[in-house]
């Protein structure tokens, strides 16, 4: 699928989600990295195929956006955030 001509074209077509009107709505901007690497890179296609490859991406991006998450929101409530809260003291 990745090697049909046909598919890099629609691939090509998404890239109006680039534009600002559309952009706006994108939840994952990483997405139009490798909408990006898709069309322009044989190799990374290629790679695609290989599902150790695939895996190390998907850990990568969960790691960044783990990574981003806790800069952005921390690591939760403090311990000493959490003293005496329970249930009873309500």
């Amino acid at each position: 699928m990745l090697k049909d001509p046909i598919f890099i074209e629609f691939l090509k077509y998404l890239q109006y989600w680039k534009s600002p009107e559309y952009c706006r709505f994108i939840n994952y901007p990483n997405a139009l990295y490798f909408l990006d690497l898709l069309i322009t890179n044989e190799k990374f296609r290629k790679e695609l195929a290989n599902v150790s490859f695939r895996n190390f991406i998907h850990e990568q991006q969960f790691y960044a956006w783990q990574r981003r998450s806790r800069h952005l929101y921390g690591t939760g409530l403090l311990e000493s955030d959490n003293d005496d809260k329970s249930c009873a003291s309500f």
